[in-house]
């Protein structure tokens, strides 16, 4: 019985037909990846894929793995689209159009965040700003330091100060807020 050791550090043989096969569903994985929105994941699943179809050398030019990535990116991307395909030095590199993207990733995701930070700190200001004013009354005969009014203006404690209008009943709390 062979041990565990032994069975790891062997080579995986293919035949001919085996190592074909293998080559088709790699390359199938690779077709098979679409944007779903985050720029991140799929800019690892791309790289994970371009490093399996390098190891098991599927021979494609480069270019063409280029431009297959390319044509994976929504119309939300064509003007790094046309940044791609007009720079000589990115045209025909899946690892520089892979750094592109990378890059455009950290912008989104910075600005995604100052636009979050930039809400909630208009949402706190909202809040403080259009907070219900809390209205202090004075009573039963006494002046609320709390209140918007100075104790000389006070109806409680100068009855006589309290505008005819306002004087509906000598027990009715007579406050100017």
């Amino acid at each position: 019985m062979p041990t565990l050791k032994r069975a790891i550090s062997s080579p995986i043989v293919f035949t001919p037909a085996h190592f074909l096969r293998y080559q088709a569903r790699i390359w199938s994985r690779f077709s098979k990846i679409t944007y779903n929105g985050n720029l991140r994941s799929f800019i690892s699943e791309l790289r994970k894929s371009l490093n399996e179809i390098k190891t098991v050398r599927i021979e494609v030019g480069t270019k063409t793995l280029a431009f297959a990535i390319l044509t994976k990116l929504p119309v939300a991307f064509n003007i790094l689209i046309e940044k791609v395909t007009l720079n000589t030095e990115t045209q025909g590199s899946p690892d520089a159009i892979l750094n592109l993207l990378h890059d455009a990733a950290l912008n989104e995701e910075a600005l995604k965040s100052s636009f979050k930070t930039n809400m909630e700190s208009r949402m706190a200001l909202n809040r403080e700003t259009f907070r219900s004013k809390t209205i202090h009354y004075c009573s039963n005969g006494r002046h609320n330091p709390l209140a918007s009014h100075p104790p000389e203006r006070c109806w409680q404690l100068h009855d006589k100060k309290c505008l005819d209008r306002y004087q509906k009943d000598a027990k009715t709390n007579c406050t100017f807020a």
